[in-house]
């Protein structure tokens, strides 16, 4: 609906702001759940997903 599309507007002016104020770091972007974050497991779950993102460092959680 409108509050939706409203939202998503909003999301991609912040994060063209990051883009650009930290444009020389590494940046990595994460899909929000569907649920909050509750326990080791979901914590191990979203660690993997950013060193995926980092490329695959070693000892990875």
């Amino acid at each position: 609906g409108e509050f939706l599309r409203e939202r998503r507007l909003q999301e991609n002016e912040y994060r063209a702001e990051i883009d650009q104020t930290f444009a020389d770091l590494r940046r990595v972007y994460l899909h929000l759940l569907p649920h909050d974050v509750h326990g080791v497991e979901t914590l191990r779950k979203i660690g993997r997903d950013i060193v995926q993102q980092l490329g695959g460092a070693a000892g990875a959680a």
